[in-house]
């Protein structure tokens, strides 16, 4: 039995498939007994699932199925979802990120020594340096696409590249290094990015953001 809950968690999709042949019962008058009868028996639910499985595996089903749930993850994992609400920059704009913090817990070191208490307002770019530049583009337009081979180019590869929308795959052929995407926007919404290509870098204890005309 163990086995056979092993198998539980695929039940959905047999249950689905069974299902989408169950028809509206229908009614008609009694027409008698027609051949020999046998008594009903009940089937361990398990048993049913286990059967739909072996059924839909040797029909070449199952096969159809795994193919295409790869085929959806290789689909998202090249172009997720764009990110909502951004578009094309019409105009050159620029402001300042202040990525500081508020602890909301007294933070202690390992030994016991009190680093920093609740309400302490903390900015983490009085302890690190952020040494890349943040790149935001849409690479399904070659103009921002261009740019950013440029932009590329002048910062010697000193930089991360972040799209909002086209294919990760593509962009990461053509500039040979990681491409990242702002999966659901969390990146631009929290510098307040509308428009892009958007750059983000340090300067000194705060963030500049650009959004760029080109």
């Amino acid at each position: 039995m163990s086995a056979k809950r092993g198998v539980i968690q695929l039940s959905v999709i047999s249950v689905l498939i069974m299902c989408a042949f169950i028809t509206k019962a229908t009614y008609a008058n009694d027409l008698g007994v027609m051949g020999e009868t046998y008594p009903i028996l009940e089937i361990d639910f398990l048993d049913f699932i286990q059967s739909r499985i072996e059924q839909i595996q040797k029909n070449g089903q199952w096969q159809v199925l795994q193919n295409r749930a790869t085929q959806s993850a290789i689909s998202y994992r090249d172009r997720p979802p764009r990110v909502v609400g951004i578009t094309r920059a019409r105009e050159t704009k620029s402001w300042k990120y202040d990525p500081s913090i508020v602890l909301d817990h007294n933070v202690v070191s390992l030994d016991g020594k009190m680093i920093a208490v609740a309400g302490t307002r903390v900015n983490p770019l009085n302890f690190i340096t952020i040494t890349k530049t943040l790149i935001f583009y849409d690479s399904d337009d070659e103009t921002q696409v261009k740019w950013v081979l440029e932009q590329n180019k002048k910062l010697n590869g000193k930089n991360k590249l972040i799209l909002i929308n086209g294919s990760v795959l593509d962009q990461e052929k053509r500039f040979k290094k990681p491409i990242y995407f702002d999966q659901s926007g969390k990146l631009t919404s929290r510098f307040g990015i509308t428009h892009v290509p958007a750059i983000v870098y340090q300067e000194e204890t705060v963030l500049r953001v650009m959004e760029m005309k080109i």
